[in-house]
C-alpha cells in the first residue's frame, strides 16, 4: 500500500492578534469557514519528493472570533515507495494539505492557550470540496486562456 511521509514541515509565517471587540457573552458563529489556499510543487514528473504550501486565514474584520489568525506553512512530503506516479499524485493531493492543515490547528491551538482569550482551534474543514473547487477554478482558468 503507498504511503506519504511528511519529511519535514516549516512554519513560514504565524499571526495571531487578539480581537479587542470580541465577546465572551455572544453567540458564536454557526460556522466559520477559514481562507485556505494550498499547492503542490516538484522538480519533475518522476520526483517522488514534493513541497505543499498552504495559507491559512480566519478571522480578519470578523468581530464575533476571539482572534484574527494567518498560518503559513511548507511541508515536504516523499511518495518513494510507490513508482505509480498517478498514484502518488492522487496520494499528495488528497492527503498532503490535510495533514498540513492538522498541523496549523495544533500549532494556533498551542499559541493561543496562553492568550487572553485562551485556547482557539482552527475549525474542521472539508477538503475534499476545497480540492474540487481549486480542480474547478484551474479548469475555467485553463479554458479562459485557450480561448486567448
Amino acid at each position: 500500500m503507498p504511503r506519504l511521509e511528511i519529511d519535514n514541515y516549516y512554519v513560514e509565517e504565524l499571526f495571531i492578534k487578539s480581537n479587542p471587540s470580541y465577546d465572551y457573552g455572544a453567540a458564536q458563529p454557526a460556522a466559520v469557514e477559514p481562507s485556505i489556499d494550498f499547492d503542490f510543487y516538484r522538480k519533475d514528473e518522476a520526483d517522488t519528493q514534493f513541497l505543499v504550501k498552504i495559507s491559512i486565514e480566519l478571522g480578519e474584520g470578523d468581530y464575533q472570533l476571539p482572534y484574527h489568525v494567518r498560518v503559513l506553512l511548507f511541508a515536504s512530503f516523499d511518495a518513494a515507495n510507490d513508482a505509480n506516479h498517478t498514484v502518488i499524485e492522487q496520494l499528495v493531493a488528497t492527503n498532503a494539505a490535510p495533514i498540513l492543515y492538522g498541523i496549523a490547528r495544533g500549532i494556533v491551538g498551542q499559541a493561543t492557550g496562553q492568550a487572553i482569550h485562551g485556547r482557539f482551534v482552527l475549525p474542521t474543514v472539508n477538503f475534499i470540496e476545497l480540492m474540487n473547487e481549486k480542480v474547478r477554478s484551474l479548469e475555467a482558468m485553463q479554458a479562459q486562456q485557450a480561448q486567448l
